[in-house]
């Protein structure tokens, strides 16, 4: 860290600040097509893969593509219950969801990418299940972004995907990556 350049952690909190922001400025059908073209870019960097290329890893100690994906799917059931528990005024944000699946994915590659698609549909629509006046002054804490509300967290998944986006970009682009 160079002087007088912000810690990580204060950066993050600025990231967070950032989203809130955002959230209270755009409308849920302002935010919608932020968040969801982020995450059909997610989705698109893994419709080719074969499970090869998914399972494999630039380093022993580094995420192969699989892991990436079991990763951005668990954490975007884990905010989509964030986002619906606290438009509904649960101060916790944090429920398990009737039917939902456990948050274990299938060991085929697959089937994980069937999954996280069927879930980014549902994803997508969660402003079309809230209530008619979400509880907007309820927030529940990211470990690194700070408190958000129910649109901030649908705002932070735009920021999480794309993350992961560059990371299995760079995956892909890593010397020794399978061609098929």
């Amino acid at each position: 860290m160079t002087a007088g350049a912000p810690s990580p952690a204060a950066r993050d909190l600025a990231i967070g600040a950032g989203i809130a922001a955002e959230a209270e400025r755009l409308d849920w059908l302002a935010a919608w097509p932020l968040v969801v073209r982020t995450r059909a870019d997610l989705l698109d960097a893994i419709a080719a893969l074969s499970a090869a290329q998914a399972a494999w890893k630039p380093a022993a100690a580094e995420w192969s593509i699989e892991e990436v994906v079991r990763h951005a799917l668990n954490a975007s059931r884990d905010v989509l219950r964030v986002i619906e528990g606290l438009a509904a005024g649960d101060s916790e944000g944090r429920r398990t969801r009737a039917g939902e699946q456990p948050a274990h994915a299938p060991a085929a590659f697959d089937e994980l990418r069937r999954q996280f698609i069927a879930h980014s549909i549902d994803f997508a629509s969660v402003a079309t299940r809230l209530p008619a006046a979400p509880h907007y002054e309820l927030t529940a804490p990211h470990a690194r972004f700070g408190r958000l509300n129910c649109r901030a967290w649908f705002l932070f998944q735009r920021v999480h995907d794309g993350d992961h986006t560059g990371q299995i970009t760079q995956i892909k682009a890593a010397t020794g990556f399978p061609a098929a």
